[in-house]
């Protein structure tokens, strides 16, 4: 028997999305047998509510929140409602395949799983946009490539550095010991990245597999309602990450003595949003400190050199990077044209 699931689909005004999207999720749960789909309004105003209600199925819980607590707080939200010992965080705006849920339930079965990441292409299926994921240290800081390759079949289930919040299933227990998604990262980009780099920290494993399909059509209300900002949020969060995560010494050193070069040459380089995202992050400094000593007072298994020398060691090659910012700037492109 399949293990229960929950799916957890974080809402803030994506009324059309879920109309668009929702029913494929709602198939798929269905078919898998043993798993209900929640979706968290964050405080909707465009009638969310209203059309879920209208929508007759029994296995889809509505968790409406009074005031908006964005990504970290909905995903807790929603995994705090959640009946299932294994949680899908997925987002609006992706649709999934009918048994995405069937082919990444096994991994669970070894105690050390953390989490488990589906691949994500784009609405049309064509191209990858997001897939397994690796890191190594380029300008002081720790650089993520979110769709990297390893020297592996590709249909081939293997590690990655994190599982995407959009869609990516999540072991229920551990995610509650590890404190959720970080609101230090709020409103959106890293928390998955910090949650999978700790768990690695902790010894705990994170696989990607390739046979659980999505689509994600990148429509969301992060580049509605933030975009002037997301940029910067971006780069804030990616020194954020540094800041709170890395303790090894060296790299530490190197981290501080490559910053002023950084800057000045990104800034020089045109690259928008570095210097804003920089005193961004500056001004969450308290906040950084106060979430270093949490995480610091984890258990260690492995350490910052570990993880990096881990995945050079799994043949991690990029091709081509997928982060963050280069989705950003195709939507941007595509928005223009």
């Amino acid at each position: 028997m399949n293990p229960q699931v929950s799916i957890v689909i974080p809402n803030y005004n994506g009324k059309h999305l879920l109309e668009k999207n929702l029913l494929s999720v709602l198939a798929a749960a269905g078919g898998f047998g043993s798993a209900e789909v929640i979706v968290v309004d964050d405080a909707s105003s465009d009638g969310s509510v209203e059309w879920l209600n209208s929508v007759n199925c029994a296995n889809l819980r509505i968790c409406r929140l009074e005031r908006n607590c964005g990504f970290a707080g909905a995903c807790r939200a929603g995994a705090s409602e959640a009946n299932g010992e294994i949680i899908y965080f997925l987002n609006t705006d992706i649709r999934t395949d009918a048994d995405f849920l069937s082919h990444l339930v096994s991994h669970f079965n070894d105690p050390n799983i953390f989490a488990v990441a589906s691949m994500a292409y784009d609405g049309s299926g064509e191209n990858i946009v997001s897939s397994r994921s690796g890191i190594k240290w380029k300008w002081g800081m720790p650089d993520v490539d979110r769709a990297a390759r390893f020297d592996a079949p590709a249909a081939s289930s293997s590690i990655t550095l994190f599982a995407s919040g959009g869609h990516s299933a999540y072991r229920k227990s551990m995610f509650f010991d590890m404190g959720c998604f970080d609101s230090l990262y709020s409103p959106f980009y890293w928390e998955d990245v910090d949650l999978g780099y700790r768990a690695w920290k902790r010894g705990w494993k994170i696989v990607f597999e390739p046979k659980s399909v999505v689509y994600h059509d990148h429509q969301g209300t992060i580049g509605k309602i933030y975009r002037p900002r997301v940029l910067s949020i971006m780069r804030r969060n990616r020194f954020l990450f540094t800041w709170k995560n890395i303790s090894d010494p060296t790299l530490l050193i190197r981290h501080v003595l490559a910053l002023p070069f950084f800057l000045v040459i990104a800034t020089l380089a045109g690259r928008r949003g570095v210097l804003s995202g920089f005193f961004m992050a500056l001004s969450s400094l308290p906040d950084v400190i106060s979430a270093r000593r949490k995480r610091e007072r984890e258990p260690l298994v492995l350490k910052d050199r570990d993880i990096f020398v881990l995945f050079d060691d799994a043949g991690y090659v990029s091709c081509p990077p997928r982060s963050d910012e280069a989705i950003y700037h195709q939507k941007e492109k595509e928005t223009n044209n």
